[in-house]
């Protein structure tokens, strides 16, 4: 069986063997007497007269006794314990996936290993996993060796923003189980954990300044033709811009460059207006200026430090994902949707419906496009009394007059199209009582008829269309006056633009999501140059429908196709808080759970009871032989 020692510090305890050679090393100063008769004194000792000196070491039996004692002692405090044979453990290590972690990863992997490496020898077997706090995440490593383990910390990369750990370390409790293995949490400060998980953190308060986000925007001039902010205005009106914020205690001088070309090149790091940043603590200041021209893509550099995530940042020309909306004529408040379809973000007015993306059309109108279709108003029950009753109108507002309105209350289904909005402003007839068909998803009633609805049609070809219907007299209804119908209007517009596949460009955060039309598609992902003068290798995958979790510049193309790529994107880094280190600080909670696991694992060593009493048996001699001996020399010289 392995031996272990519980408790290293008692090896302290030999420090006492030096001490007894030196104080058997002692001896009493002895005065010098002249005589004839020397020789009647031959074998009597010398008289002390005071006073200490060293002399040459002799051996005596006390002296044996007194090092077989100590031994004996060292060996009672250092605790010794017998690792069983057939011993197992499970041992879970999670690794914190956070950016904040990047200064402190090569201290956090050796302070680790030398950990792990002491757990491995409380047990006769040990199964090793390694996981990783991001969600989404795979194990990094799971077996029984520990060398394996070790070169898998290599590939370690925490580039996320803050995050729950919670999931991440009930999965590692229950692969290692408190009574059969142990948690470690590998971070850079103090967190809350589940009794029983172990903390590593190796993390310092340190002081950062770095850019805290960017983008880029289209600013007019002023009428004297200065721009709204410093830095100028390109010629095409496109502007970036940029907040540097120092998280630090202590003030900073931070220079900023500019880099800025294609895909296939970037020019050299050129210094911007102003070169250089002056911030107090925690002070953030924006810096502007004009979009290069016949620049794609563009990099904004700080003068680097030790958390190198916020030093860069990368940005593309905006391409807007723009839907098209044409309306058919004589279609039912086609004019009033459509002024509500303009309010969307990115839409375009066009005339043919052969050029749009979304129609707005007349109820029952055939097509291939995604439409908003409205029912015609119903003359069934009009009469003199109705027409009586009808008051100023409010859909059209050029003095129409409403029909019948039907009390009847609006409810809405637990949908993402109408989830949250309010329905009760909407007044109208009553619905139009249209069957509900197979394709048929109703979004909100009006008592039992479906008043609002999305009908999915396969089309010959096999694709899918789409159709927003409103099933009520838009002109008589107070639609002009219902947020939650904009609202709506809106959304169906984000729905028809993910499914597009014009190609558009934009910049995001690690990790967002991205929708995309349903086809299969890979993604070359470009990290950003760590210099000016390297390539970064563009790494290639499968596209999953989010963002890179590193910053750079990546393009998704169709599987099948030689088109131009579906999106081009830059991705920056996506939480500003990780850049704020001062909550970080060291913790080391680890050799608690290793003494817990000798514990379990081991068996004291059944003779402690002998050297104990060894240790009496020695010191009882020492002082028996000491105490027995003759006097070498009695009276005076």
């Amino acid at each position: 069986m392995d031996i272990i020692l519980a408790n290293p510090w008692g090896l302290a305890a030999l420090a006492s063997l030096p001490a007894l050679v030196v104080i058997h090393a002692l001896r009493q100063r002895s005065r010098r007497v002249l005589t004839s008769t020397l020789f009647l004194l031959e074998h009597a000792g010398p008289e002390p007269v005071g006073g200490w000196r060293l002399d040459a070491f002799r051996q005596a039996f006390p002296f044996w006794m007194q090092v077989l004692a100590c031994l004996a002692l060292t060996w009672l405090l250092v605790e010794p314990r017998f690792i069983r044979a057939d011993s197992r453990q499970i041992v879970a290590v999670v690794l914190d996936s956070s950016a904040s972690m990047t200064p402190f990863r090569t201290e956090s992997i050796a302070a680790l290993s030398r950990h792990l490496r002491r757990i491995a020898a409380v047990a006769g077997r040990t199964e090793w996993h390694l996981l990783e706090t991001g969600p989404r995440r795979p194990p990094l490593h799971t077996g029984e060796r520990l060398d394996d383990l070790l070169r898998t910390l290599e590939d370690w990369k925490p580039t996320l923003g803050i995050h729950d750990f919670s999931d991440a370390v009930a999965l590692a409790t229950s692969l290692a189980p408190a009574d059969r293995g142990a948690v470690i949490l590998v971070t850079d400060r103090p967190v809350t954990v589940p009794a029983g998980v172990a903390i590593l953190s190796v993390g310092s308060a340190i002081d950062n300044a770095g850019i805290s986000g960017a983008d880029c925007s289209t600013d007019e001039p002023n009428a004297d033709g200065a721009a709204s902010e410093p830095g100028g205005v390109s010629p095409s009106g496109l502007r970036w811009r940029a907040v540097v914020t120092n998280h630090g205690t202590t003030p900073v001088e931070r220079r900023l460059a500019l880099r800025h070309g294609t895909a296939a090149s970037l020019s050299a790091p050129s210094a911007v207006d102003p070169p250089s940043i002056h911030l107090e603590p925690g002070q953030s200041r924006t810096v502007a200026g004009p979009w290069p021209a016949g620049a794609e893509r563009l990099i904004l550099e700080l003068t680097p430090d030790r958390f190198p995530f916020d030093d860069r940042v990368a940005l593309v020309r905006p391409v807007p994902r723009t839907v098209r909306v044409a309306i058919r004529p004589e279609t039912p408040g086609g004019e009033l949707l459509g002024k509500m379809l303009a309010a969307a973000t990115d839409t375009d007015r066009v005339d043919s419906v052969d050029d749009a993306d979304l129609v707005v059309e007349p109820f029952g109108t055939a097509g291939t496009k995604a439409a908003v279709q409205v029912r015609r108003a119903s003359t069934e029950g009009s009469s003199d009394t109705a027409d009586a009753e009808e008051g100023p109108g409010e859909g059209s507002g050029e003095g129409e007059t409403p029909g019948r309105i039907d009390p009847t209350a609006l409810f809405a289904e637990a949908h993402p199209l109408v989830r949250d909005l309010t329905w009760r402003g909407l007044l109208s007839g009553p619905a139009g009582g249209l069957p509900i068909g197979a394709g048929d998803e109703p979004l909100v009633w009006k008592g039992t008829d479906p008043f609002i609805r999305v009908r999915t049609e396969i089309l010959a070809d096999g694709g899918l269309r789409e159709t927003l219907i409103l099933d009520f007299d838009v002109d008589s209804s107070t639609a002009s006056r219902t947020p939650a119908l904009v609202v709506l209007l809106d959304r169906w517009v984000d729905r028809v633009r993910e499914q597009g596949a014009r190609p558009w460009a934009a910049t995001f955060q690690t990790g967002e999501s991205i929708a995309l039309p349903a086809t299969d598609a890979s993604m070359t992902f470009e990290p950003l140059p760590n210099g000016a003068d390297s390539t970064p290798t563009a790494l290639s995958m499968p596209f999953r429908g989010r963002a890179p979790v590193e910053a750079g510049f990546f393009t998704v193309v169709a599987a099948k196709g030689d088109g131009p790529p579906l999106l081009s994107g830059a991705v920056q880094q996506g939480d500003g808080r990780e850049s704020d280190f001062s909550a970080a600080a060291p913790l080391d909670t680890v050799e608690e759970l290793r003494l817990e696991r000798i514990r379990r694992q081991s068996v004291e060593d059944p003779f402690l009871p002998g050297w104990l009493a060894l240790v009496a048996a020695a010191l009882l001699a020492a002082w028996a032989w000491q105490a027995t001996r003759p006097p070498l020399h009695t009276g005076r010289a």
